[in-house]
């Protein structure tokens, strides 16, 4: 199998659904003709065959390939942010692209349910840009009063138990959350309260 094949962001049969919103999106945005094929290959520096199997949604874009072409379309990033649960941001990038002024004071992001209010937070925007989706979702279950554990993270993203450990440790270092109680009955529980 080749390396092209490997490295693919949505390669199985179960994804072809995303392969076809990939496939879609760039004839929206770059025409279906051949010369939009060869002038994004050459810009991504991808063949051009490669290319139209995309435009056809028989392959979707290996993982370098996907990040260049969301940084030259904005209709792919924001079906990303969407498909990612990143529905904000997704929504911020839609209104800059249309020429709409920025949203002034809107301080407010909502993900997996809750609002992050971060105005009143010093540092809370810098702080809510250094998680990852997995920390996101980890310090939501806590908000929640889900006692969430680091095996639950694990099994719920797919990840290694170190992996996990780490996210935790991340959010107690930046002050979001702690550990409370005695080790073995003890939870994680919010200490910087940045969501409604």
């Amino acid at each position: 199998m080749s390396y092209a094949k490997k490295d693919q962001v949505f390669p199985s049969e179960r994804d072809e659904k995303m392969r076809f919103s990939i496939a879609k999106i760039l004839r929206e945005e770059f025409s279906a003709t051949n010369s939009a094929m060869k002038i994004i290959g050459k810009r991504i520096h991808a063949n051009p065959r490669g290319v139209k199997n995309w435009y056809q949604g028989k392959s979707a874009p290996n993982l370098s390939h996907f990040i260049s072409l969301t940084s030259m379309s904005p209709s792919l990033m924001c079906w990303f942010l969407r498909t990612t649960g990143y529905l904000d941001l997704a929504r911020r990038l839609e209104l800059k692209t249309k020429g709409n002024p920025p949203l002034i004071g809107d301080t407010e992001f909502q993900f997996y349910g809750i609002i992050f209010d971060i105005k009143n937070i010093p540092d809370g925007l810098k702080i809510l840009q250094s998680l990852n989706q997995r920390q996101i979702w980890f310090y939501a279950e806590v908000f929640k009063g889900n006692r969430p554990s680091a095996r639950n993270l694990s099994a719920f993203w797919a990840i290694g138990l170190a992996t996990a450990r780490r996210d935790i440790s991340h959010l107690i270092q930046v002050g979001l959350i702690h550990f409370s109680g005695a080790r073995k009955n003890g939870g994680y529980a919010i200490s910087n309260k940045i969501a409604n």
